[in-house]
Formats: structure tokens, sequence, C-alpha cells
């Protein structure tokens, strides 16, 4: 415990606000002596916010926003709840857990290289959809796909009047399914 206390004075939280962004960034230490540090944050933002955020490694959840999300992460889980907006997640290892309402002329665009992609978007979602894996299986689950196009590692259709666009992947060792609520 004393030396997880010294080691805190040497770990820099850096936050910048403006009208219109705040900007939070860890510091880690040069010298960590093979400690790993692990920094969790909490902001509560206005929910009309638009939000990017760049991460390293951890997870990264947002809730309850009603703009557009970008989210960059290259190890953690990437958790999206009552998103009503544009979504993108770009993740290299790790699983993304979603529930996004897509406005009209909107898209969530979703990619991991090696991990699982759980989408919930409501029935009634107007969107061209497709979803394709190398090395796994896709599910879609209360959504009616108009003129499906399926192989063993795609499917492509429209939902609703395809106003938006869909676009999953996950490149190498993952599963995708898409439930409609």
């Amino acid at each position: 415990m004393q030396d997880a206390e010294e080691r805190l004075q040497v770990l820099e939280v850096n936050v910048q606000s403006t009208a219109n962004e705040v900007f939070v960034e860890t510091v880690q230490p040069l010298n960590t002596g093979c400690r790993i540090y692990d920094v969790e944050y909490t902001i509560t933002l206005p929910e009309d916010f638009e939000v990017q955020v760049t991460n390293a490694v951890g997870v990264v959840t947002i809730d309850s926003m009603d703009n557009e999300v970008n989210v960059t992460n290259t190890s953690g889980d990437v958790v999206l709840i009552s998103i009503v907006g544009d979504a993108r997640v770009s993740l290299l290892t790790g699983n993304i857990e979603s529930e996004v309402t897509l406005p009209l002329n909107g898209t969530i665009e979703m990619d991991t290289f090696i991990g699982d992609i759980n989408l919930d978007i409501p029935v009634d979602t107007s969107a061209d959809f497709s979803a394709m894996v190398t090395d796994g299986s896709i599910d879609v689950v209360n959504l009616v796909l108009q003129d499906e196009v399926s192989s063993s590692d795609s499917v492509s259709g429209t939902l609703g009047a395809g106003e938006g666009l869909i676009t999953l992947e996950s490149e190498f060792g993952g599963d995708i399914n898409v439930t409609g609520f």
C-alpha cells in the first residue's frame, strides 16, 4: 500500500476544458519499475456533447449520449449504452457491446481485429446493413433484412427504407450478433 501511495505521486492527469471540449490525458511516469497503472475516469458531460475517445488499453464505456460517438481503442472492451446518434468504433483486440438508436441518414461503423461485436438497435431502424467476419459467425435476430444476401462470412441487406448505414466487421476470430429491440 505504501508503494502504491508513493507511486501515485508520479502519475499525472492532464485535464483541459473549453466551452466545447474536454481533454483528459493520463501521463504515465517514464520509469514504471514494471508497475502497471490502471486509471479509471468517470466524466459527466451534457447529453448532446459529441464524444471522441482515443484509448490505448482498458475498457471504454459511454452511456446516455444524444450525439455522435467515436471510439478508437487498442486493447480492451468498448461499451456503448443508450446512444442516440452516429457511432463509430475501431478496436484492435476486445469486444464491442452496444445499444444504438440510429438517426435518419446516420451511420454505425464498428470493427475489431480480434473480438465480438454485439449491437442492439430498434426494430424500426432504417439503414443499408452489412456484416463481415473472417473466422466467426453472424447472427441477426428480431430484424427484417430486405434483399438479404448471406454467405458463411457475410450478411447484407436493407433495414426499413435503407436511409442510414450500418457496417460491422470482425476481422479475425470474432462473432457478430445484431438484435432488434
